[in-house]
């Protein structure tokens, strides 16, 4: 159930990170190279943990699901300058599922809003909702991360923009006098719990 698990992501474990996550972790950063920083802090390796816990399973479905996708999405990415690292955010949007819909209405493997993947290029009528389609949804979606990394200049704030909306996270931004998400996010009642 995708409701049960936008919840679960909402409220990772809480408490410090096992000191054994924090080892594999570091180790993992210092050997391997990623195209969108990541950050070692407390939150992320709360989050490794749920994933490598309780949420094991699920991460394993999903990038099995996923491996059809990933190198339709990493060339994509490549084609237009931008991190193939992006092409994971499917499995916390929709866990590679195309089917997907959220309780909000958002569809597809990108999770798109109807007017976010109309404005995107995706044609959504009485017959078609293309949010559904893997191909035009990944174009659409690559579109859109350009865009919003055009405008915030930073890959944490466009993905923080591309969850929540790029209103939502200038309004939260202005109300947070803060630029950098980590330290935005940090600040309760700015940004919702899953983004």
């Amino acid at each position: 159930d995708f409701a049960a698990l936008e919840k679960l992501l909402a409220t990772p474990a809480s408490g410090p990170p096992m000191e054994a996550t924090a080892e594999a972790v570091s180790d993992d950063l210092a050997t391997t190279t990623h195209d969108i920083d990541i950050p070692m802090n407390a939150r992320v390796l709360r989050y490794v943990e749920l994933f490598t816990g309780r949420l094991r399973s699920f991460l394993e479905e999903s990038l099995s699901r996923g491996a059809r996708y990933l190198p339709m999405i990493q060339d994509a990415l490549r084609a237009e300058g931008l991190p193939t690292d992006l092409a994971f955010v499917p499995v916390v949007e929709s866990a590679f599922n195309p089917s997907a819909q959220s309780r909000a209405k958002a569809r597809g493997l990108w999770q798109f809003m109807r007017g976010t993947g109309v404005e995107n290029g995706l044609r959504h009528d009485w017959y078609v909702d293309e949010r559904a389609e893997p191909a035009r949804a990944t174009a659409a979606a690559v579109r859109y991360l350009k865009s919003l990394y055009r405008t915030f200049g930073d890959w944490h704030l466009a993905l923080a923009s591309y969850n929540g909306g790029p209103g939502r996270l200038q309004r939260a931004m202005k109300r947070g006098r803060q630029t950098d998400f980590l330290k935005l996010s940090a600040k309760s009642g700015l940004l919702p719990r899953e983004t």
